[in-house]
């Protein structure tokens, strides 16, 4: 019906799809950056500081402590093992990355996968701003270009990137089939929260559902 929004809208869509991968990526990577510098720090310590201290130890004829002697055995494993230890830390890489094409290829265990990153600390309400931010401004999109609700609901799920919300958008987009509002039909998911239902209800009563749902969207981008 209107290509020339369509395309406008698909543009500022991937334009901010990709500026939220990029931050979700910076958020990702400081952790990551931490827990790699403890690494680091914890082998350096093992395997330079705590053997001076041995010495020092062992001068003085006296036993080290038990969390010394501890530190000083990853010590030596680390100076006389690194090949191998750096071999099980690739299998354990190549390990993960099996287990997650395997989640990503068993809707059941993939939907259960995606039920964890929704309640994961600190992670959790990211990625669930992140799925509520793709559907709200697909489902806005194809609404204003006419596309019939059921249609626009099960689409908009798919584009969610979450298996969670595109059942639920499967499941609202039946129930609108049946005459039921959209925003009720999302309200019964269960997975949009009391606030953005309600803000939706009014805006759908004023014919205004697709303007509320691309606010929606920006409000969960920042």
């Amino acid at each position: 019906n209107n290509l020339p929004g369509v395309l406008a809208h698909l543009s500022d869509y991937s334009r901010r799809t990709a500026e939220l991968r990029m931050r979700l990526q910076e958020i990702a990577a400081y952790p990551l950056f931490l827990l790699v510098c403890l690494c680091v720090l914890i082998v350096f310590v093992s395997t330079v500081i705590v053997p001076v201290f041995n010495k020092l130890y062992g001068d003085f004829g006296r036993a080290l402590p038990l969390p010394t002697q501890l530190v000083l055995s990853f010590g030596d494993l680390c100076q006389h093992h690194t090949l191998e230890l750096v071999l099980a830390a690739a299998m354990i890489v190549a390990a993960n990355g099996l287990i997650y094409r395997t989640i990503q290829l068993r809707p059941e265990t993939r939907r259960r996968f995606d039920e964890l990153k929704l309640h994961l600390p600190f992670f959790g309400p990211v990625y669930r701003a992140s799925a509520i931010s793709r559907f709200s401004h697909v489902l806005g999109m194809l609404l204003e270009n006419g596309v019939p609700a059921p249609d626009a609901l099960e689409l908009a799920g798919a584009a969610s990137g979450n298996s969670l919300y595109d059942r639920a958008g499967t499941e609202a987009a039946h129930l609108v089939s049946g005459g039921a509002p959209i925003t009720e039909s999302l309200a019964n998911t269960g997975l949009f929260n009391h606030g953005h239902c309600w803000i939706l209800r009014q805006s759908e009563e004023q014919g205004t559902l697709e303007r509320a749902l691309f606010r929606l969207a920006e409000s969960c981008e920042h």
